[in-house]
């Protein structure tokens, strides 16, 4: 019985342990084989987790997944390496370094939104004698200096109230933009004479240091004739040959010889039938003639000259025009008045172009567009690498990841069971497995019968 029952026992112990250790084997390789699959790809039995289609399939799905992912990856980080984007900033200056900044508002001069660097590339044309505006009747040119003379300011020594008769050339130096005449602006120093800005005296608040200033005070005070003034300092481009020029006092013999020397195109002019002859126009060349500075203080219009009411002119607040002299020759005495035969207007035209372009050698037109604040600033600059470009790529590519498993194992479990998966390899196993396992019980079974039938007494 003892023989019998060991025997009987024994394939039961041995065939169970032998499945046991197979079924171990088997579901630790399948389990270490299964172990790349998505969890949703996967379905769960009582003991064991099972592929819902082919394992070569999967895989294969698998694979393409992690390269699109991938593909996608490294596409993304170049995509998002070449984009930029833009930094703005509003500050009070129109210059910053890597920034390009541009005025929000109108200038309150021209009526126009443009950069400095927009005025002087684009806009901007520099003053010449085919473009002075003489727009107000000229008859005549009067400098006489007798006590209360209103044509000039040749009585030195008190404000002058101008006539509107006075020969004055203006410039538009924004044309096509605007037509408005030029007008200097509150930063403007325009010193008395070339290189006075160098004197230690000099200063610029100083309105007796700046022509257009003196002016610009003498037309606060002349309301009865339009607000438009002269004061007591004509326009000079050299050093006057007496030396310094007193600060607080000037007198009419000091200020013959306060000059504008212009350059060797006036001896180009054509003044045929007027009094200039070529004497003269050598004259002015070596020792100048005077130049006076006329500014408006109240804003105002006019038609431009030969257009009739068809186009205007506009004269800004500190509108600035150019009352040219004419040679000492003439004028011996500043007492001599010229007829508009008399006069040489091609004189006057250049004289009064050189003078804007000494002007704006000090104060340009397109000086004020700097200071038209506030200005926004523009910058381009490159997305983080490390913020941005990577953290959004590989967002992407997990998500174009976790989107692709999902939508798998949506699809595995909605397809026909034929489509989505045969009989696999492992259910096989696992059949396999289950009929050794009712085997060995039943063995088991057998053996314990035999077992006891051979212990029962007979």
């Amino acid at each position: 019985p003892t023989r019998a029952t060991t025997m009987a026992r024994a394939p039961a112990t041995d065939g169970g342990d032998a499945a046991s250790a197979f079924r171990a084997r088997d579901d630790g390789a399948r389990r270490a084989y299964n172990v790349e699959i998505p969890a949703a790809w996967q379905r769960e039995s009582v003991d064991e987790s099972l592929l819902r289609g082919h394992r070569s399939a999967l895989r294969w799905c698998l694979l393409a997944t992690v390269a699109a992912c991938a593909a996608v990856f490294a596409v993304q980080v170049w995509y998002y390496t070449t984009l930029t984007t833009k930094v703005f900033e509003l500050q009070s200056t129109n210059a910053r370094d890597g920034y390009e900044c541009v005025p929000l508002s109108l200038d309150a001069t021209y009526g126009l939104n443009l950069t400095e660097a927009e005025c002087v590339q684009s806009a901007f044309d520099a003053p010449k004698a085919s473009t002075m505006v003489q727009p107000f009747t000229a008859n005549s040119f009067s400098v006489a200096n007798a006590a209360g003379n209103t044509d000039g300011p040749w009585d030195y020594s008190q404000t002058s109230e101008p006539s509107f008769e006075v020969p004055t050339y203006y410039h538009v130096p924004l044309p096509g933009r605007s037509r408005g005449v030029y007008a200097y602006d509150d930063q403007c120093a325009l010193p008395l004479y070339k290189g006075f800005e160098n004197a230690a005296a000099y200063s610029v608040e100083f309105a007796k240091h700046n022509p257009l200033k003196l002016s610009y005070e003498a037309s606060l005070r002349n309301g009865a004739n339009r607000f438009v003034g002269y004061g007591f300092t004509s326009l000079a481009n050299w050093v006057p040959n007496y030396g310094s020029v007193p600060l607080e006092s000037f007198t009419s013999t000091e200020y013959k010889t306060f000059t504008f020397k212009p350059s060797a195109e006036i001896l180009n002019v054509d003044c045929s039938g007027s009094v200039v002859d070529a004497t003269m126009l050598n004259e002015v060349r070596a020792n100048g003639a005077v130049i006076y500075v006329r500014v408006h203080s109240m804003p105002s219009s006019t038609p431009a000259p030969g257009s009739g009411l068809g186009m205007s002119l506009s004269f800004p607040q500190k509108a600035v025009g150019m009352t040219v002299g004419y040679p000492a020759a003439i004028h011996a005495d500043l007492g001599v008045s010229l007829t508009t035969s008399q006069r040489c207007e091609a004189y006057e035209a250049q004289m009064a172009a050189e003078a804007f372009e000494y002007v704006y050698s000090y104060c340009h037109p397109c000086d004020h567009f700097a200071q038209n604040a506030p200005f926004i600033c523009t910058a381009t600059t490159a997305k983080n690498v490390i913020g941005e470009v990577l953290a959004v790529s590989v967002g992407n590519a997990f998500a174009l990841f976790d989107c692709t498993v999902i939508i798998v194992g949506i699809m595995l479990i909605i397809l026909p069971e034929r489509i989505s998966r045969p009989p696999s390899f492992t259910e096989r196993r696992k059949t396999s497995i289950e009929s050794l396992r009712r085997e060995s019980a039943d063995d088991v079974e057998r053996g314990a019968a035999v077992a006891d039938a051979a212990a029962s007494p007979r």
